[in-house]
């Protein structure tokens, strides 16, 4: 489901960022990969203390989509 989701919401032109926090496996990788709209939309932080940095990064992201357009 989460494959056919992300496919439906990329089709409709929506951006996905996905964030895998330390995953369990390749597999779980390769899933949230996937789905980002782009392999650099897809972040796998080892730790919490990260998160912050890389929430930061896709805000920065939006904001120059935003002015972009």
């Amino acid at each position: 489901r989460t494959e056919e989701t992300c496919t439906n919401a990329k089709a409709e032109g929506i951006a996905i960022y996905t964030i895998g926090l330390n995953p369990p496996n390749q597999k779980t990788i390769d899933l949230l990969t996937n789905c980002a709209t782009t392999a650099s939309m897809a972040y796998f932080p080892t730790d919490s203390s990260q998160l912050v940095t890389v929430f930061k990064k896709i805000a920065d992201e939006l904001a120059n989509l935003r002015l972009s357009q």
